[in-house]
Protein backbone atom coordinates (compact mmCIF):
# COMPACT_ATOMS: atom_id res chain seq x y z
CA UNK A 1 0.00 0.00 0.00
CA UNK A 2 1.31 3.44 -0.86
CA UNK A 3 1.86 6.10 1.78
CA UNK A 4 -0.97 8.64 2.09
CA UNK A 5 -0.35 11.88 0.25
CA UNK A 6 -1.20 15.36 1.41
CA UNK A 7 -3.00 16.26 -1.82
CA UNK A 8 -4.87 13.27 -3.22
CA UNK A 9 -3.89 12.64 -6.84
CA UNK A 10 -7.51 11.82 -7.73
CA UNK A 11 -8.39 15.50 -7.47
CA UNK A 12 -5.74 16.81 -9.82
CA UNK A 13 -6.67 18.36 -13.13
CA UNK A 14 -6.71 16.28 -16.28
CA UNK A 15 -6.40 17.12 -19.96
CA UNK A 16 -9.77 17.93 -21.61
CA UNK A 17 -9.45 14.92 -23.96
CA UNK A 18 -9.08 12.62 -20.96
CA UNK A 19 -12.14 14.20 -19.34
CA UNK A 20 -14.23 13.17 -22.38
CA UNK A 21 -13.03 9.56 -22.32
CA UNK A 22 -15.45 7.33 -20.34
CA UNK A 23 -12.74 4.84 -19.41
CA UNK A 24 -10.44 7.62 -18.16
CA UNK A 25 -13.29 9.10 -16.14
CA UNK A 26 -14.00 5.72 -14.57
CA UNK A 27 -10.31 5.24 -13.74
CA UNK A 28 -10.14 8.75 -12.26
CA UNK A 29 -13.20 8.14 -10.09
CA UNK A 30 -11.72 4.85 -8.84
CA UNK A 31 -8.51 6.71 -7.99
CA UNK A 32 -10.53 9.28 -6.04
CA UNK A 33 -12.31 6.47 -4.18
CA UNK A 34 -9.04 4.73 -3.27
CA UNK A 35 -7.33 7.96 -2.22
CA UNK A 36 -10.21 9.05 0.02
CA UNK A 37 -10.37 5.58 1.58
CA UNK A 38 -6.63 5.69 2.35
CA UNK A 39 -6.92 9.21 3.74
CA UNK A 40 -9.84 8.28 5.99
CA UNK A 41 -7.91 5.29 7.30
CA UNK A 42 -5.05 7.64 8.15
CA UNK A 43 -7.48 9.98 9.95
CA UNK A 44 -8.35 7.21 12.40
CA UNK A 45 -4.67 6.41 12.99
CA UNK A 46 -3.51 9.95 13.83
CA UNK A 47 -2.39 10.36 17.43
CA UNK A 48 -3.69 12.89 19.96
CA UNK A 49 -1.73 16.12 19.57
CA UNK A 50 -0.03 15.01 16.36
CA UNK A 51 0.72 17.97 14.07
CA UNK A 52 -1.31 17.40 10.88
CA UNK A 53 -1.08 20.66 8.91
CA UNK A 54 -0.68 19.01 5.49
CA UNK A 55 -3.53 16.58 6.04
CA UNK A 56 -5.88 19.29 7.35
CA UNK A 57 -5.11 21.65 4.48
CA UNK A 58 -5.53 18.93 1.85
CA UNK A 59 -8.82 17.73 3.34
CA UNK A 60 -10.13 21.29 3.59
CA UNK A 61 -9.25 21.85 -0.06
CA UNK A 62 -11.04 18.68 -1.15
CA UNK A 63 -14.10 19.57 0.90
CA UNK A 64 -14.17 23.08 -0.56
CA UNK A 65 -14.03 21.74 -4.13
CA UNK A 66 -16.76 19.17 -3.46
CA UNK A 67 -18.92 21.77 -1.71
CA UNK A 68 -18.54 24.13 -4.65
CA UNK A 69 -19.41 21.32 -7.08
CA UNK A 70 -22.57 20.48 -5.11
CA UNK A 71 -23.58 24.13 -5.03
CA UNK A 72 -23.02 24.48 -8.77
CA UNK A 73 -25.10 21.38 -9.46
CA UNK A 74 -28.01 22.74 -7.40
CA UNK A 75 -27.73 20.45 -4.37
CA UNK A 76 -27.46 23.25 -1.82
CA UNK A 77 -28.58 22.20 1.65
CA UNK A 78 -28.28 18.47 1.00
CA UNK A 79 -27.26 16.06 3.74
CA UNK A 80 -23.90 15.55 2.03
CA UNK A 81 -23.28 19.28 1.99
CA UNK A 82 -24.10 19.52 5.70
CA UNK A 83 -21.67 16.67 6.45
CA UNK A 84 -18.96 18.44 4.48
CA UNK A 85 -19.60 21.74 6.28
CA UNK A 86 -19.35 19.99 9.66
CA UNK A 87 -16.04 18.41 8.63
CA UNK A 88 -14.78 21.80 7.41
CA UNK A 89 -15.70 23.36 10.77
CA UNK A 90 -13.70 20.68 12.61
CA UNK A 91 -10.72 21.22 10.32
CA UNK A 92 -10.87 24.96 11.01
CA UNK A 93 -10.94 24.19 14.75
CA UNK A 94 -7.91 21.92 14.29
CA UNK A 95 -6.07 24.71 12.47
CA UNK A 96 -6.89 27.06 15.35
CA UNK A 97 -5.28 24.51 17.71
CA UNK A 98 -2.01 24.88 15.79
CA UNK A 99 -2.94 21.86 13.66
CA UNK A 100 -2.95 19.50 16.66
CA UNK A 101 -5.20 16.50 16.04
CA UNK A 102 -7.96 15.28 18.34
CA UNK A 103 -9.02 11.69 17.54
CA UNK A 104 -12.63 12.56 18.44
CA UNK A 105 -12.73 14.57 15.20
CA UNK A 106 -11.99 11.54 13.02
CA UNK A 107 -15.56 10.29 12.58
CA UNK A 108 -16.92 13.65 11.41
CA UNK A 109 -13.99 14.22 9.05
CA UNK A 110 -14.53 10.70 7.70
CA UNK A 111 -18.24 11.44 7.08
CA UNK A 112 -17.37 14.71 5.37
CA UNK A 113 -14.77 13.07 3.14
CA UNK A 114 -17.22 10.30 2.20
CA UNK A 115 -19.77 12.98 1.29
CA UNK A 116 -17.12 14.77 -0.77
CA UNK A 117 -16.36 11.54 -2.58
CA UNK A 118 -20.03 11.06 -3.44
CA UNK A 119 -20.28 14.68 -4.54
CA UNK A 120 -17.40 14.50 -6.99
CA UNK A 121 -18.61 11.24 -8.49
CA UNK A 122 -22.17 12.57 -8.95
CA UNK A 123 -21.27 15.76 -10.84
CA UNK A 124 -20.06 16.05 -14.41
CA UNK A 125 -16.35 16.44 -15.11
CA UNK A 126 -17.03 19.98 -16.38
CA UNK A 127 -18.76 20.92 -13.09
CA UNK A 128 -15.88 19.45 -11.10
CA UNK A 129 -13.32 21.33 -13.19
CA UNK A 130 -15.27 24.59 -12.71
CA UNK A 131 -15.51 24.00 -8.95
CA UNK A 132 -11.76 23.38 -8.81
CA UNK A 133 -11.14 26.66 -10.67
CA UNK A 134 -13.38 28.64 -8.28
CA UNK A 135 -11.62 27.22 -5.21
CA UNK A 136 -8.18 27.82 -6.69
CA UNK A 137 -9.10 31.42 -7.53
CA UNK A 138 -10.23 31.99 -3.93
CA UNK A 139 -6.91 30.80 -2.50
Amino acid sequence: MTAPTALPPGFLRVHPHVARNRVAISISRRRIHNTVRDFCTRVYNMQTGERVAEEVNAAAHILAVADQALTASGHTGSADQRDMLAAQALLVACAARDYRWHPADAAIVDLGMAAAQRAVTDVTPAQLQAAWAVVEAAR
